[in-house]
């Protein structure tokens, strides 16, 4: 190949890639799953449902550590504030939502151990941490399901 026709052949790829290059889209970013919501969406939340999330996000990080974590003392404290803040919190229509809630997230916590299960062995840590939640979950639904019958 002569050096002229090996220096348009180069101009030319070197133009292709350039163009290439800009007709890229800009990548979206990621959102964190424990990143902070914005103010309109935190207002569509009950406090129902922030109590439950609460409540299985403190029984993902009992597992993973020990009661002193400051981010399991955190997590209390919000469970604590959450269910003291709420007026409806002595109400058996409150018990019953958060009932619900906590359902619906034993629900994704016994979707996800499944999926676990298919994915790793029996002996696997995020197997072990599954089923802790689905037990932690369980034994929270059992506890408000008591306190409910208790108000009525």
């Amino acid at each position: 190949m002569k050096p002229f026709t090996a220096r348009v052949v180069y101009c030319v790829c070197l133009s292709g890639l350039v163009a290439a290059c800009a007709a890229i889209p800009d990548a979206k970013p990621v959102v964190a799953a424990d990143a902070p919501l914005a103010p309109s969406l935190r207002a569509r939340i009950s406090p129902t449902d922030e109590l439950a999330s609460t409540m299985r996000l403190h029984a993902e990080l009992a597992y993973s550590y020990r009661d002193a974590n400051t981010s399991i003392v955190e997590i209390t404290s919000a469970q604590a504030s959450l269910r003291n803040s709420s007026a409806l919190a002595s109400e058996p229509e409150f018990e019953h939502e958060l009932i619900w809630a906590l359902s619906n997230d034993l629900a994704d916590a016994r979707r996800d151990r499944a999926a676990a299960a298919v994915r790793y062995g029996a002996q696997h840590p995020e197997l072990i941490k599954a089923d802790a939640v689905v037990a932690a979950l369980t034994a929270a639904v059992n506890a408000e399901v008591r306190r409910a019958k208790s108000l009525v």
